[in-house]
């Protein structure tokens, strides 16, 4: 099999992780005060699934992401209040399927667990502490329910049976594994252009002038327009009345390159690098497996697109793109079929894969349940 086929493989079930993971990270990476809705009622923490989210329950989780964190020093208070959201969301999801599914841990087991902790804790102080200062179990057992109440540790332990369920490894098709070994083995040698409005316009900046006639123009145009009302002194609009024509020029500049570029039939690296006012980039020996993420002078690329992968023609030139603020146009100027080594451990590369792809679909459920169950917190409380 060529390399153009092995790409039109791979680059299919890669557009389909890619979609995926793109799903999980439109969820993901909303700001919190877009997620969280404030709630009525003073006091409420939030709710799921139409009940109240309870205080112990988050208090337990922001003293949770205290102590996880705390080894790095002074933690700003809102990023332990995101971490906070995160658990909370975890701990009642996860809960929730595992209701769902008939996993969890009784009170009885709870209470054993606890039981058992606190012999422990009891041997720890015996071993290394005095006599006076020892606890007895009572105010063991008060300090550990007041920590963490029974209904938290059942929470917790049915959120965590329910994970380690629902994160199994899944399934992996060999074809997928055979595309992705293949995908190991290929590389390809780009030149791209990219760009940014705002980088544009700030070069742009540079090529426009303004002339003194311009100005005056200008003023005279204004103030007329007052119809001898509040008159100004040409002075002092005068830096005023060149910024805003040097805006107008610049905004109408780029207007004709866009328009130049969209009317672009066959796309032409060198004039659209002229056009961009930028250069272009080379980038030798791009793994197709590494697609999604490019290195470049503007940051990390995402080149792992449809046009791309279903199409690889050497002396192609692909785009526009649109990742975040850039705009990307790539020309595919060779492939490079590396030989595969023997004895590669495919069940390593099905064994990998099968984890991600458990942890993906575990990640997608989390976010799918608390949309289900209308999971918000009041994000006035959070930020105290």
């Amino acid at each position: 099999m060529d390399s153009i086929e092995l790409i039109k493989k791979a680059g299919a079930g890669l557009i389909i992780v890619i979609l995926s993971v793109m799903m999980l990270i439109t969820f993901s990476s909303q700001p919190v005060d877009e997620i969280l809705s404030i709630i009525a009622g003073q006091g409420k923490f939030g709710t799921f699934h139409g009940k109240e989210i309870q205080p112990d329950i988050y208090y337990w989780a922001k003293d949770y992401c205290k102590r996880t964190y705390e080894k790095y020093g002074n933690i700003p208070e809102q990023f332990i209040n995101n971490c906070a959201v995160e658990q909370l969301k975890q701990l009642y999801t996860l809960s929730s399927m595992g209701n769902k599914m008939g996993v969890g841990s009784s009170r009885k087991t709870i209470e054993k667990r606890l039981i058992e902790d606190i012999k422990g804790i009891q041997s720890m102080q015996n071993q290394y502490l005095d006599p006076d200062d020892r606890l007895s179990v009572e105010e063991i057992y008060r300090r550990e329910l007041i920590q963490t109440p029974i209904l938290t540790r059942q929470m917790v332990a049915s959120a965590g049976l329910s994970a380690n369920i629902l994160s199994s490894p899944v399934f992996v098709p060999s074809t997928l594994t055979e595309s992705k070994a293949a995908a190991d083995h290929i590389k390809m040698n780009f030149l791209i252009v990219h760009y940014s409005t705002a980088e544009l316009l700030q070069k742009l900046g540079k090529e426009v002038t303004v002339s003194e006639a311009e100005i005056k123009a200008e003023f005279e145009r204004r103030e007329k327009l007052k119809q001898g009302k509040n008159l100004s002194t040409f002075n002092s609009q005068r830096n005023l009345i060149m910024e805003d024509l040097k805006t107008s020029k610049k905004q109408k500049l780029l207007g004709d390159i866009k328009k130049e570029l969209s009317d672009m039939k066959q796309p032409d690296l060198a004039k659209i690098s002229m056009l961009a006012r930028t250069k272009i980039n080379s980038l030798p020996g791009v793994s197709l497996t590494d697609l999604q993420s490019v290195r470049t002078p503007a940051g990390p690329v995402n080149l792992a697109r449809e046009e791309i992968l279903s199409n690889p023609v050497t002396g192609g030139v692909y785009g526009p793109f649109q990742d975040g603020e850039i705009t990307v146009y790539a020309e595919l100027k060779e492939i490079i079929h590396l030989p595969q080594k023997n004895g590669q451990n495919s069940d390593l590369i099905e064994k990998n894969m099968a984890s991600a792809t458990g942890r993906n679909l575990l990640n997608f459920l989390i976010e799918n349940e608390a949309k289900t169950g209308k999971f918000s917190l009041n994000p006035a409380l959070l930020a105290n």
